[in-house]
């Protein structure tokens, strides 16, 4: 077998280290373009949450500008084609006219994560 011998100031990569060399890049180009898709559907994941804690925060303060105390119930809001379905409760404790309101507030909608659930307290 016959050896090449470098004369010096003559540096370089031979074949073999430039192809191992492209599959090292090729293969980490690949393992990049294989997250696109996971961060894609966590985007669409985090967007439904973020709305949800928007609409269960408005609803939350809805309530805290009523008259006390505040009654139970539950709705339907649309935003950006998604339904949000709210329900909410109210927990009363203690005597007039220091009484206080338990609100709680859950929001449901179609998705991954589709649960949230927001608590607040009010004083009459």
């Amino acid at each position: 077998m016959r050896r090449v011998v470098r004369k010096s100031g003559q540096g370089g990569f031979s074949i073999v280290e430039a192809i191992v060399g492209a599959g090292v890049i090729a293969a980490g180009i690949l393992a990049l373009i294989s997250l696109f898709p996971v961060s894609s559907d966590n985007l669409v994941a985090s967007a439904g949450t973020t709305t949800a804690v928007a609409v269960g925060s408005q609803k939350i303060e809805d309530l805290k500008n009523t008259t006390f105390p505040p009654v139970g119930g539950n709705d339907n809001t649309t935003v950006d084609g998604a339904t949000y379905a709210r329900t909410w409760t109210v927990a009363l404790a203690g005597a007039s006219p220091y009484r206080t309101a338990t609100i709680t507030v859950t929001v449901t909608w179609p998705g991954r994560l589709g649960t949230l659930t927001f608590t607040s307290m009010i004083a009459e």
